[in-house]
């Protein structure tokens, strides 16, 4: 029976039978939901018994990038009194991914020679969406329904700043306009798989970022160094960092 779900593993292999898994699935274990699931293998559907579950895994997978300020020199220097531009990108890369992005979580350390009080969101965009925020909150929370015709989802998005743990986030979440809630359908995401075979100039619908600024602190001093680097979390993928900025 081939179905579809969402997982870090690549396959499972399950007959679904708790009397005796062990010797339909030797080596496997007992999951969460009372499932035996089954080690590796070569084949994922090579089970000993005709009424073994193949499920086939999908999922998102992003490369990223932090850009900041440019300014001069090798070192791209900057005034300690400058407000400090960036834009955080990510992508479902299509090398990869084999579904869209249902949750995407985006957070930045704020560096000590950062003021994070100073923090201002400026906008965001996905797809085809842009936002951009005028008031420049330091704190944005919203749902998004205009997207329901064209991904079959609303998009919840908060962004803030974590004042205990120093960090700015930014939370993108899939809804289902039928329960309110994340979709069970894993092909159903506000971020699809992305398609590089569109041009540069044409929003690519797999493509998502952040923008954002930050003030030096008031005591930095010149030559002090000022980094940025972030990481992003899709759905239940592991944590992929940036590169680093640095002015």
């Amino acid at each position: 029976i081939p179905t579809l779900v969402r997982s870090q593993s690549e396959f499972q292999c399950s007959t679904g039978d708790q009397s005796a898994p062990q010797g339909n699935c030797p080596g496997g274990h007992l999951n969460t939901s009372g499932i035996w699931v089954c080690p590796p293998q070569d084949n994922p559907c090579d089970c000993t018994t005709d009424d073994c579950i193949c499920i086939r895994v999908v999922g998102a997978a992003d490369p990223n990038d932090i850009l900041g300020p440019e300014g001069y020199g090798e070192q791209q220097w900057v005034a300690m009194k400058d407000r400090l531009t960036y834009m955080i990108r990510f992508e479902n890369d299509p090398e990869f991914a084999t579904a869209p992005a249902q949750v995407v979580r985006v957070e930045l350390p704020i560096d000590a020679e950062l003021d994070p009080f100073t923090l201002q969101l400026h906008g965001f965009g996905f797809g085809a969406y842009y936002y951009q925020l005028n008031s420049a909150p330091s704190f944005y929370s919203d749902r998004i329904t205009g997207t329901a015709d064209s991904l079959g989802v609303y998009v919840d998005i908060t962004a803030g700043l974590d004042v205990v743990n120093r960090k700015a986030y930014w939370t993108f979440r899939s809804i289902d306009p039928n329960t309110g809630l994340v979709p069970l359908d894993p092909l159903k995401g506000f971020l699809p798989v992305n398609d590089t075979t569109l041009s540069d100039t044409i929003a690519r619908p797999g493509e998502g970022f952040v923008n954002f600024s930050l003030k030096p602190i008031t005591t930095a001093e010149t030559g002090d160094t000022a980094q940025a680097q972030a990481s992003i979390v899709f759905d239940q993928e592991p944590a992929l960092a940036t590169n680093e900025w640095s002015n």
